[in-house]
């Protein structure tokens, strides 16, 4: 064998046998981006999971207190309170046809409350928030029957997020 040939396969072999020092640093910030990059989208993932979740209550919660309302104003000629008119108020009494119904903000508990006369109920869950409750009493018109105009707002309770506001029409019947 040839000494040239020799030294030249002692020194390839040499330089195939591991990692150098500056390859090392290489992979190993080749492999700290890849899960730094990985965490902070892991992290994102749950927050948007959070805010949905808070999201979702929120429409539900919105979805039963619009509903009970309807249901308690649905089918009836008219209600007590608030009288005919723009200015309306934070109280509904329905008097429906075997009992009066009530519904008004408990703003100190963030609650709107529901008196069925067997005792005042929250109607709403902690979890939420809701301010704001207002109803005006729309009278008849032509051939339009009465409305009641319902509006409240609300928001999650331990969260940063928006404040959503709703409201909901129900004619009376005629």
């Amino acid at each position: 064998m040839n000494p040239k040939s020799y030294k030249s396969l002692v020194i390839s072999h040499r330089l195939t046998r591991g990692f150098t020092l500056i390859e090392t640093l290489i992979y190993a910030l080749l492999i700290s981006f890849t899960i730094g990059g990985t965490l902070s989208v892991v992290y994102s993932l749950m927050e948007g999971s959070t805010s949905l979740n808070e999201s979702i209550a929120v429409e539900e919660e919105a979805n039963f207190i619009l509903k009970k309302i309807e249901w308690a104003i649905g089918g009836i000629p008219g209600v007590a309170l608030p009288l005919t008119g723009p200015a309306g108020g934070n109280t509904l009494k329905v008097n429906n046809y075997s009992q009066t119904i009530i519904f008004n903000l408990n703003e100190s508990m963030g609650a709107i409350q529901i008196d069925e006369g067997s005792g005042i109920k929250p109607l709403n869950s902690s979890r939420v928030i809701v301010s704001n409750l207002h109803f005006v009493n729309i009278g008849p018109s032509g051939q339009t029957p009465g409305a009641i105009q319902t509006f409240f707002d609300l928001a999650p309770l331990n969260s940063d997020a928006a404040i959503r506001h709703y409201e909901m029409l129900v004619y009376l019947k005629k």
